[in-house]
């Protein structure tokens, strides 16, 4: 499986963010508005981040949320939580992770578009 590139890593953050807006909404709480830009910003700073990295990040964000922290629905959070999350290696794949994945998909004879978009994103 190939990991998810900046515009579905955008697309998983904002289904996540729907989903925790539901809950929120059905709870009475004040909902986390977020603008497209945000969901594009997050796609690309959350480089070797997998769908996993993602949901763990948003659930911290619901838990917040739910205990009515401050700030908690402060969209400008989830942007620094990415970059905090990244900045102490949380984040699934290594530059290391993805060389060998696609030196397994070129030994393999697997070919996709997606290799060399990870090709570029990881300057590989």
């Amino acid at each position: 499986i190939f990991p998810p590139n900046e515009q579905e890593r955008a697309e998983i953050f904002s289904y996540y963010l729907e989903v925790l807006n539901q809950e929120l909404a059905q709870k009475q709480r004040e909902m986390i508005e977020v603008a497209q830009v945000y969901f594009n910003y997050l796609g690309e700073e959350s480089v070797g981040m997998t769908s996993s990295d993602i949901k763990t990040l948003m659930n911290r964000l619901r838990i917040d949320n739910l205990l009515k922290k401050p700030n908690a629905a402060n969209a400008d959070l989830l942007v620094t939580r990415v970059k905090k999350f990244i900045e102490e290696g949380q984040r699934t794949l290594s530059k290391d992770d993805v060389r060998g994945f696609i030196d397994e998909c070129q030994r393999n004879d697997q070919y996709s578009p997606k290799i060399e978009f990870l090709l570029d994103e990881w300057n590989l």
